[in-house]
């Protein structure tokens, strides 16, 4: 699949290379994440139903929500490094409250985003480039037994022009594969073994049967 190499060459290009033009860190809360309450829209000044530190007019929208709301969003809040560069290239990581990193890199030409767990294991990914309708998200689940991991690969396809741009905050802020396959396609599943492809034996829906380099046959079960 085309769009998948586009992605991980844009996951792969050498930023370290390039000369950063602007530098910025934000602090925000996602309102929609936020146990309801009629009165947040008056703090959201900017109408982006985010609540930050900085926003578009330069405003602390977290400081006065939680000063007159007498709340805490600290359980909501979601720090935020971009990097700017001077080809037009943006890298923007943010790191979430449950351990969560989502890492997108935007160029010219295609937006990638990569998202990792607390582990650090990659999780899930988003490619999508803008010479096509068509877009991939590729779910990672891990299954550990002993010193091996197995992998579950999921590549879904999706229409970039019905694309929710609130999937991956959501799955950000609770690592629901839901949110991210929902009014997706699966186009293909297949299987690893300590990072290895192998071939599995399926007992049920949910255990696959699965032999390591010594031919030793080992299950795991998906949770």
């Amino acid at each position: 699949m085309g769009i998948e190499k586009s992605g991980i060459d844009a996951i792969n290009m050498n930023f370290s290379r390039k000369k950063i033009k602007d530098e910025t860190y934000n602090c925000r809360v996602a309102m929609w994440q936020l146990p309801y309450d009629k009165r947040y829209t008056e703090y959201d000044t900017d109408n982006s139903y985010w609540f930050e530190t900085i926003n578009r007019n330069y405003n602390n929208e977290i400081e006065t929500a939680e000063k007159e709301l007498k709340m805490s969003f600290s359980k909501y809040k979601v720090y935020t490094q971009t990097l700017e560069y001077y080809d037009n290239s943006v890298a923007e990581t943010s790191k979430y409250p449950n351990g969560n990193k989502v890492k997108v890199i935007k160029n010219n030409n295609c937006v990638f985003t990569k998202i990792t767990d607390k582990t650090g294991r990659v999780v899930a990914e988003k490619i999508f480039n803008f010479e096509s309708n068509d877009g991939r998200k590729i779910i990672y689940k891990h299954l550990k037994q002993g010193d091996n991991v197995f992998t579950i690969v999921r590549v879904f396809s999706f229409n970039t022009i019905k694309n929710r741009k609130t999937d991956v905050i959501n799955y950000g802020y609770t690592s629901l594969d839901s949110y991210l396959t929902k009014g997706c396609t699966l186009e293909k599943e297949y299987y690893l073994l300590n990072d290895k492809e192998v071939k599995v034996e399926k007992n049920n829906e949910f255990e696959y049967s699965v032999k390591d380099e010594n031919n030793n046959k080992i299950i795991f079960t998906e949770d």
